[in-house]
């Protein structure tokens, strides 16, 4: 599929969520397996509509400065938008042009819509240097919110909190894409034979530092497909939430309530740890 299609879909998938049809990370995966993408389109499609949503406000902002004007965009026009935008402003991994030229291909069908988006992206590209953010020494609440996409009020919690400068390194290190972790399971292999495992099917991989199970895959095929999901060796999981099973500490023959189970991964972990001794009760309200 060339990536025209992908960001097509990827303007379906923004459009469905923002009329609550899902959430989006249940319209991204159902969109990958009837689509059947190859992964380089999957690995676009997936950043094009995270990133657009993790940087909406601050995409927003820009795009109503070079619109010049107080006119309220449809949906459809806003989003087109917003993806050219974030080609443009927050990754470097798409020529200019090629955003501009597939964002104006999206609008061409829409009447009246394809000058005008191709004008505000045009504006953008060339006048990137000259937007300009509230000051952050007298507005610092609405400098954060706009310059790192973070509500208002959760940016004016945190500064009175902890102070800008935390707030800051916390906004950006929040920003960054989290890597792909996974979780050996203990019960059935050790993390350095599945490690070796994953080497010799081409996945780039390494340790994590914080998760004694934890491993961060790089350049890896679908993962159903490796030898190593197919026996069962490790499940998808955050470095962060395996870290709140091992703060918890559960031990082999302890009864243990899990009262916000979705998806269950914390609660497998538990249940790994304990050995598949003991007993787990764990349910849901989603």
């Amino acid at each position: 599929m060339n990536p025209k299609s992908v960001r097509k879909l990827a303007l379906e998938i923004l459009l469905s969520w923002e009329e609550g049809k899902s959430d989006v990370s249940g319209i991204l995966d159902r969109t990958i397996r009837k689509e059947r993408l190859q992964d380089v389109d999957k690995a676009l499609l997936t950043e094009l509509v995270y990133g657009v949503l993790r940087w909406r406000g601050r995409l927003d902002y820009i795009i109503k400065i070079f619109a010049r004007s107080s006119r309220k965009f449809d949906n459809l026009t806003l989003n087109i938008l917003r993806l050219g935008a974030y080609q443009l402003i927050i990754t470097d991994k798409i020529p200019p042009y090629a955003a501009i030229n597939e964002a104006v291909e999206l609008a061409k069908p829409h009447r009246g819509r394809k000058n005008f988006v191709n004008a505000i992206l045009r504006a953008i590209q060339r006048n990137q240097a000259e937007i300009k953010y509230p000051n952050r020494d007298e507005n610092p609440i609405q400098y954060l919110s706009l310059r790192y996409s973070y509500p208002k009020w959760m940016v004016a919690r945190w500064v009175k909190r902890h102070g800008v400068n935390w707030v800051i390194a916390s906004c950006e290190a929040s920003n960054q894409v989290a890597p792909l972790c996974v979780r050996t399971n203990t019960l059935k292999t050790n993390r350095d034979a599945l490690a070796e495992l994953l080497k010799q099917e081409g996945v780039e991989v390494s340790y994590s530092v914080i998760a004694p199970e934890g491993l961060r895959l790089k350049r890896y095929p679908t993962l159903t497909q490796l030898s190593a999901y197919k026996r069962g060796w490790f499940q998808v999981q955050d470095e962060s939430s395996m870290l709140a099973t091992h703060l918890l500490d559960p031990q082999p023959n302890e009864f243990i309530i899990d009262v916000c189970a979705a998806p269950g991964g914390k609660t497998t972990h538990m249940a790994q740890i304990m050995q598949n001794q003991g007993k787990i009760v764990a349910f849901d309200i989603s």
